[in-house]
């Protein structure tokens, strides 16, 4: 995935700044090269703040996961 920054007008004027997240393939070759084009990054931000608290939430699955990376 590859960030984007894009501004867009909005009709009252208002410039606003659009940030996606867009499959590295379907931008340089062909949209159908991935399963999905993009993502909006507040979309994705959100999606991985919420993993990230079921994991805290969840002190077994925490703990093995600190096992794992303490293997790496």
């Amino acid at each position: 995935m590859v960030g984007t920054r894009t501004t867009s007008r909005l009709n009252d004027g208002i410039k606003k700044l659009l940030r996606d997240y867009w499959c590295g393939d379907a931008r340089s070759k062909d949209a159908s090269a991935c399963g999905f084009n993009s993502i909006r990054a507040d979309h994705a931000k959100e999606y991985v703040f919420q993993r990230i608290k079921e994991v805290v939430n969840h002190p077994k699955v925490l703990k093995e996961l600190v096992e794992l990376l303490k293997k790496k």
